[in-house]
């Protein structure tokens, strides 16, 4: 019966969040944005914020031309997105977002410090690059180690081996549907699948492609192994692709035409976000 009610109670809340969504929809296509959140993915952003992600109705490509009137924009926000696009992609957005920004304003991106990641691995801070149980009990379903160079790579960028779809309501989950469409946790429920490091990498090809003291080609190295890999689901494009640091942002703002990039903190003035929008948790792990 508790746990009955506890699904009742989960549902509802599911259902409000929802028509709050719909309100908020219903608000900004009868006025104008004044910020926009880039690749928001099923985050739910305040009125006034302009969301554009594939899980939004928005795919973002290299050619596509947002819809945003120039310099319209007081903030445009970007978290955890930038790793997941090619290059080109990304040099589109910059542009994009250039033209629709007021003078003065600011683009803030958040990004995946994988140079972090480096480091605790020369550290030898596993504790640090341990994901979740759930994901790590799946890799034995292809036969991949959990040791510290594979736990590395996760960290960096992991296969999804099969099709499925993410939903946030629990009445709508139903693993026996084509693709599957789950809720979280759902990794060890879904038989087979498998949320990890590329089979192809092995300890060996790991340790040897670091050992030659390249960052920037062990990263490249990974992506392109995950990206390569046959166990890699071809319906799934959102594993990570690049890797990003300040110089890098720096070139692609500069080419765009942003007069400056600059290093900030979370919820640092004057960029604030709603912890909604820039959850607390990525503190430790962007940049």
């Amino acid at each position: 019966m508790l746990s009955t009610l506890g699904y009742i109670r989960s549902s509802l809340r599911k259902v409000r969040d929802e028509i709050r969504k719909q309100q908020k929809n219903l608000l900004n296509n009868l006025s104008d944005f004044n910020a926009a959140n880039i690749g928001a993915g099923q985050y739910d952003s305040p009125v006034g914020w302009w969301s554009a992600d594939q899980d939004t109705g928005f795919v973002i490509d290299k050619t596509m031309v947002r819809p945003l009137r120039d310099v319209s924009l007081d903030f445009a926000y970007c978290s955890m997105f930038l790793e997941r696009i090619d290059d080109d992609v990304a040099r589109n957005l910059f542009t994009e977002i250039a033209r629709a920004l007021k003078p003065g304003r600011v683009f803030r991106v958040v990004v995946p410090d994988f140079w972090l990641y480096l480091r605790k691995d020369r550290e030898g801070d596993r504790a640090f690059l341990s994901p979740d149980a759930s994901y790590t009990r799946t890799w034995q379903r292809l036969g991949v180690p959990v040791d510290m160079e594979h736990l590395l790579v996760a960290a960096i960028s992991r296969i999804h081996n099969l099709p499925h779809v993410i939903t946030h309501y629990p009445h709508r989950e139903n693993l026996d549907a084509n693709p599957p469409v789950v809720i979280y946790p759902f990794e060890e429920r879904y038989a087979g699948y498998c949320c990890g490091p590329a089979p192809e990498m092995t300890t060996d090809a790991i340790c040897g492609n670091l050992a030659r003291g390249n960052d920037e080609e062990f990263l490249n190295w990974v992506f392109r192994e995950t990206c390569d890999s046959q166990h890699q689901d071809g319906t799934f494009n959102s594993w990570h692709k690049s890797w990003w640091n300040l110089e890098k942002l720096k070139a692609f703002g500069h080419e765009a035409g942003f007069q400056k990039c600059e290093p900030s903190g979370f919820g640092e003035s004057p960029f604030q976000c709603p912890p909604r929008i820039e959850p607390p948790a990525y503190r430790p792990l962007g940049l």
